[in-house]
């Protein structure tokens, strides 16, 4: 069969994806030893007041993370509980006669 066409039609493009390997914990721990030396570095340096960026910015990654944990902890607590509360509820609603209230 002769395909004949006025338009030009196009031809679907190609994917190319090239997987890469992504570590967490190796990223993770080159941030703290980067962090240690600068923070070595500093102290030694102490003398001259030289503010680094990157230090300022570990430390302040450093903080809030134990902070979001924390809440994030705080909040499945608070979800345990609700949950334990609504159980209580229908388990008195369904098992309780309440003829005998009324």
């Amino acid at each position: 069969m002769l395909k004949f066409s006025f338009f030009k039609n196009k031809q679907p493009k190609g994917f190319q994806f090239k997987p890469r390997y992504y570590n967490a914990e190796k990223e993770a721990l080159e941030a703290r030893i980067r962090a240690a030396q600068l923070e070595a570095d500093s102290e030694n340096n102490s003398s001259s007041a030289t503010f680094d960026s990157e230090v300022m910015r570990l430390r302040m990654r450093k903080q809030w993370g134990t902070s979001s944990e924390q809440a994030n902890r705080q909040s499945n607590i608070r979800i345990m509980w609700i949950a334990a509360l609504l159980a209580l509820a229908f388990y008195v609603f369904l098992y309780t006669d309440f003829d005998k209230f009324f």
